[in-house]
């Protein structure tokens, strides 16, 4: 069970390491004139409540998700 959660937990930070690449890519070129995004998010499967990590990444459960 521990070794099936550090899996999860090292999938999420290379999303999150991903993300902020992405965001720091776009913010960087001029010519594109995209504003900077007012925040970043991931969608996780399991875990026990929406939290924001220091890095400002928002970490959200699917099922705090309302139909």
């Amino acid at each position: 069970m521990a070794s099936e959660q550090f899996v999860m937990e090292t999938q999420m930070f290379g999303t999150l390491f991903e993300e902020i690449c992405l965001r720091d890519k776009v913010a960087a070129n001029p010519a594109a004139r995209n504003p900077e995004p007012s925040f970043l998010a991931v969608l996780v499967g399991v875990t026990p409540f929406a939290r924001r990590l220091p890095s400002g990444v928002c970490v959200v459960p699917i099922t705090s998700l309302g139909a």
